[in-house]
């Protein structure tokens, strides 16, 4: 990747601007789960390295946050000058959100809506509008194997990262209820199929973990006294859960059960909500 193209990508992180994308027109509106509507092209650009792209919201699995990028420093901090802004579609909110940069596209969500952008130009290059999900305040999505995972209240959604498609194979159409399923897992004598695990307030607080086809997600919101935070391991192709973790044990089937027993008394046992992303 040439020095003038690196310099416009990472420059472009610090460049949003709230206000609306105009002239959209959707290419497929039949989708079960979503609407992709495609408006531009990814830039010709490979990484050179790993630490060339931000594909995590803390990069990697370590939640390191630092790069070995040189280009911006003391000596040229001061020549720094804005490539482009972009405008974000009215009612989505993005001032906690660390825009991921793989391979010259920019990837960032709110709300339903995840978005896809030219780092080079900062042109969209697709926008998906998922159905059925919430949001609220969001830390940016994943990227693992060719794949945007963002996360929209208690729900996780996967999406072709090239073309803006949910991937049909992962949960139901490219949606996972990943708390739903990880309380019916782990307790399946009390929530039954389809639980609504947003009655409880689960919800994600920040996007999952990667590592070898594995996502790692965790709940958050422990103001809503949740009966535990969870930290629940699915397959990242098809979203089947793997295992679930309570920070707080419910019962004999929880790790931890036998010490914790006996801490709590007859109090609720709530709580302990996960905020910021699994390292591994």
């Amino acid at each position: 990747m040439r020095s003038l193209d690196r310099r416009r990508v990472r420059v472009a992180v610090t460049t949003l601007a709230l206000a609306a994308i105009p002239g959209l027109h959707p290419v497929d509106a039949e989708q079960q789960q979503g609407r992709t509507t495609r408006t531009g092209v990814a830039p010709t650009i490979t990484a050179g390295s790993r630490q060339t792209n931000w594909a995590s919201h803390n990069l990697d699995p370590y939640n390191q946050r630092y790069a070995e990028i040189d280009q911006i420093n003391t000596d040229t901090v001061d020549r720094l000058q804005r490539r482009w802004s972009f405008d974000v579609p009215p009612g989505l909110s993005v001032s906690q959100v660390t825009p991921l940069v793989v391979d010259g596209l920019m990837y960032l969500h709110s709300g339903a809506t995840v978005l896809a952008i030219n780092a080079v130009t900062g042109e969209a290059v697709w926008t998906l509008e998922v159905d059925g999900v919430n949001g609220g305040v969001v830390r940016g999505p994943l990227y693992a194997r060719g794949t945007i995972y963002s996360y929209h209240g208690d729900k996780l959604v996967a999406a072709d990262a090239k073309t803006g498609e949910l991937v049909e194979s992962f949960g139901d159409g490219g949606v996972l209820p990943i708390f739903g399923l990880a309380l019916e897992t782990k307790y399946p004598d009390l929530y039954p199929p389809g639980f609504d695990a947003s009655s409880l307030n689960y919800r994600m607080n920040s996007s999952p973990a990667y590592h070898d086809n594995t996502l790692y997600a965790a709940s958050a919101i422990s103001e809503g006294n949740i009966p535990g935070g969870l930290v629940v391991a699915v397959d990242a192709t098809t979203g089947e859960i793997k295992w679930v973790f309570n920070t707080i044990p419910q019962g004999p089937q929880d790790e931890g059960w036998a010490h914790a027993d006996p801490t709590w008394g007859d109090g609720k046992r709530v709580g302990a909500g996960i905020w910021t992303q699994p390292a591994i």
